[in-house]
């Protein structure tokens, strides 16, 4: 039962971090692409301003 534990674990870890990468490629991308719009910057510097955008 032990050792089932712990394949778990590792198997579980491992998840976590190809998770956290895939995450991190797909934030790159988003921002990547939203470098060359104009709107998408402007609507970055207005995020403060907008209420349904704060995370509060």
């Amino acid at each position: 039962m032990l050792a089932i534990r712990y394949v778990l674990r590792d198997a579980m870890a491992d998840f976590s971090i190809l998770y956290r990468i895939r995450s991190l490629r797909s934030l790159l991308k988003f921002l990547r692409s939203s470098v060359g719009s104009d709107d998408s910057i402007r609507l970055f510097l207005r995020s403060p301003t907008i209420p349904e955008l704060r995370v509060c």
